[in-house]
């Protein structure tokens, strides 16, 4: 099987069939958009770039650092300010000890402010100090036109973003492993009094691709709403703020995303090879893909993709055939779309009659170290 590169160009005839996309959509939001998750391509956008406020939708970053810092386990007590806080809340009593889990669901699936600053306060000291690592983490996601003052999104002047940053926001936290599964769940009962609660996005059951993500509203934002929909292996993101009919927009809206992308084989499974050094082996090992590796093509139009191997330094021998050793990664517009892994294609032996005792020795210890240092 001829081996390719590590980083190898798939350079292809854009060809575009006679089939039509669907119109753009009318929607009712001031301001909207829809993206490809991964690869942040812009499918659809209205006034996308018209900074404004988002409401509860803020929540989706307070979950994505609170994800990315808290243990899902610790215990977190509510304060009197906690308590106190206004708009939609759980009635969370003063002194009153819960898991941060919890208050994660009860803040994305019920929208509790009160369960937000529970988090921010115990994660952080206060919520001033959490809120500016909402805004540093704005800020390394590339969004110029978003700013936070709290962590619920209940009204300030001074608290706002764009539908495109705000999809760029929801897009690096759909990716997070925890957030992505709590703004999925339909429903959840707590260790917290055993409550059950419902999500109130009605996307997860209106919409027969929908997988999260998060509503908002105030008098001053109007309704906002933060939608993740996946179908035929591609993930969309949809964004509107200060949307009279959002759940008919987001409707309308993904739809036409999905009009005008699909997939395309890059790759084809074991058409992949690369060869990675073993260590006292009889020879390297060869690895193949054991899935095909797929990019994405938009109004039928395939887009410019790389292959690029992630492989290990080396291989300890033996080397047993199918065992995953690394992965390929599909590249398009800069980003990884897709990842398929590489498996070990032939079994290579260990060649110890070639060894003294203190090479097999060392060959030993250099084995269990390594093994060590990567756990």
């Amino acid at each position: 099987m001829k081996k390719r590169s590590i980083v190898a160009a798939v350079l292809l005839l854009s060809v575009i069939l006679p089939l039509k996309t669907a119109a753009e959509p009318e929607i009712s939001a001031k301001s909207g958009i829809v993206i490809e998750l991964n690869t942040g391509i812009i499918l659809y956008s209205k006034n996308s770039q018209e900074a404004l406020p988002m409401a509860s939708t803020t929540k989706i970053m307070t979950a994505l650092i609170a994800s990315e810092i808290g243990d899902l386990e610790a215990q977190m007590t509510v304060s009197e300010k906690a308590a106190s806080v206004d708009g939609s809340q759980m009635g969370l009593l003063a002194g009153q000890t819960l898991s941060l889990e919890d208050l994660l669901y009860m803040m994305m699936l019920k929208s509790a402010n009160d369960a937000a600053e529970v988090i921010a306060e115990n994660l952080c000291g206060s919520v001033e100090k959490f809120v500016e690592l909402m805004n540093e983490k704005a800020q390394k996601l590339g969004c110029k036109s978003t700013h936070f003052e709290n962590v619920h999104g209940l009204p300030n002047e001074n608290h706002y973003t764009t539908a495109e940053e705000l999809a760029k926001i929801a897009a690096a936290a759909f990716k997070n492993v925890t957030v992505r599964e709590i703004v999925g769940t339909k429903t959840k009962k707590l260790d917290y009094f055993s409550i059950v609660l419902e999500n109130s996005n009605k996307l997860l059951n209106s919409y027969p691709y929908a997988c999260g993500m998060k509503t908002g509203f105030t008098k001053a934002a109007g309704r906002c709403l933060v939608s993740a929909a996946r179908k035929d292996g591609i993930t969309l993101i949809a964004v509107t703020l200060s949307a009279p009919d959002d759940w008919n927009d987001h409707t309308k809206m993904l739809d036409y995303g999905f009009s005008r992308v699909s997939t395309y084989e890059v790759v084809g499974a074991g058409e992949f090879s690369a060869e990675v050094p073993t260590l006292n082996g009889e020879k390297a090992a060869r690895l193949i893909n054991t899935q095909g590796g797929y990019g994405l093509a938009v109004d039928r139009t395939p887009l410019t993709a790389e292959i690029k191997a992630n492989l290990p330094k080396m291989i300890f021998a033996p080397a047993t055939a199918g065992k995953t050793e690394g992965s390929i990664s599909i590249i398009v517009n800069g980003k990884i779309f897709h990842t398929a892994p590489l498996a070990i294609a032939e079994t290579v032996c260990e060649k110890y009659s070639e060894m003294s005792f203190w090479e097999i020795f060392w060959y030993r210890f250099r084995k269990i170290f390594f093994f060590y240092l990567t756990s």
